[in-house]
C-alpha cells in the first residue's frame, strides 16, 4: 500500500467534490439574486437546476467518503509499508535515520510508531499524521529552525565547565592524582548541569545532545576563565552520545576537558 498512490486517487474525487460545490454556490447566489430583484421565474429555475446540482454534489461526497474510508491504516501500519515508505522519504529529504523495528533516531528528534493503534509519536508527543512526506518534510522544517535557532557556544562552555570541575572535584576527593584538566565523559555530566528534577523537565538530555552538537560544531575559544574546551575519544563508547550535524553528518562525542587556552 502506497500512501501517495492513494492520496493521488482521492485528491482527483476532492477536485470533482469541489467543482460541484463550486456549481452550488453560484446556483445558490444566482437565485438569491434573482429573487431579491423580484425575477421569482428565473429564480424558481435556478432553484430547481440547484436542487440537481446537489444531487451530484451528494453523489461525490458519498464517493469521496467511500475513498478514505476504504483506505487501511492500521494494515499500512502493521504491514510495515509506513515505516518503509517514511524511510524512503527521510533519505529523499537528505535526513539520516537510525534504528528500526518502529523506534526510530532522527537527531535530535526519537521517532516511535504504534503500529498497534496506528499512532505516531515524535519525542512523547502523538502526531497526526501518516502521510511519510509530510512527516519527514515536517522533522527537516523543525530541525532546520532548532539549528537556525539563537546559541551562545562561550555561555554554554561555561556552564558545561562548572559542571566539568564538580565532577573533577569529586574525583579529586577519591583519587587526588586526578589531574583538573583530564578528560571527563560526557553523558554523566548532564546529571551536574540539571540535578534536580524539574530542571530535567525543562532541560532534557535531547536539549543537552544538541546544544553539545553545536557546541562541538563551533572553534574553541576561551570561555573567559582562560580555558577552552576540547572533546575527546575513548575507549568505551556506550556512553557516547551520537549527534549529527546539519548536513546529517555523524559524530560520536563521548568526553570533553577544558585547558589552558593559550
Amino acid at each position: 500500500m502506497d500512501f501517495e498512490e492513494f492520496f493521488e486517487q482521492y485528491a482527483a474525487l476532492s477536485t470533482d467534490a469541489k467543482s460541484k460545490l463550486a456549481s452550488c454556490q453560484r446556483l445558490l447566489k444566482r437565485a438569491t439574486g434573482n429573487v431579491g430583484l423580484g425575477d421569482i421565474k428565473a429564480g424558481n429555475r435556478d432553484i430547481s437546476a440547484l436542487g440537481d446540482s446537489l444531487a451530484t454534489l451528494a453523489e461525490a461526497y458519498d464517493t469521496l467518503r467511500s475513498a478514505a474510508s476504504a483506505f487501511d491504516y492500521k494494515n499500512y501500519m502493521e504491514s510495515g509499508d509506513f515505516a518503509r515508505q517514511f524511510a524512503a522519504c527521510c533519505e529523499a529529504e537528505g535526513i539520516e535515520l537510525e534504528g528500526g523495528a518502529g523506534l526510530y533516531e532522527i537527531f535530535p528528534y526519537r521517532v516511535r510508531f504504534d503500529a498497534e493503534n496506528s499512532d505516531v509519536y515524535v519525542d512523547k508527543r502523538k502526531v497526526s499524521c501518516l502521510r511519510p512526506t509530510t512527516l519527514a518534510a515536517t522533522i527537516k522544517k523543525n530541525r532546520t529552525k532548532l539549528y537556525a535557532a539563537a546559541f551562545n557556544p562561550t555561555q554554554f562552555a561555561s556552564e558545561l565547565a562548572a559542571a566539568y570541575d564538580t565532577a573533577v572535584l569529586y574525583q579529586q576527593r577519591e583519587r587526588p592524582s586526578t589531574r583538573a584538566d583530564k578528560d571527563m565523559p560526557l553523558s554523566p555530566l548532564y546529571a551536574y548541569l540539571a540535578p534536580m528534577g524539574r530542571h530535567r523537565r525543562e532541560y532534557d538530555r535531547k536539549s543537552y545532545a544538541f546544544d553539545l552538537a553545536r557546541l562541538f560544531a563551533t572553534p574553541p575559544v576561551d570561555i573567559g576563565d582562560g580555558r577552552k574546551w576540547e572533546f575527546g575519544p575513548s575507549r568505551n563508547n556506550a556512553q557516547a552520545i551520537r549527534v549529527t550535524n546539519q548536513e546529517g553528518k555523524e559524530f560520536f562525542l563521548s568526553t570533553i576537558r577544558f585547558i589552558n587556552a593559550d
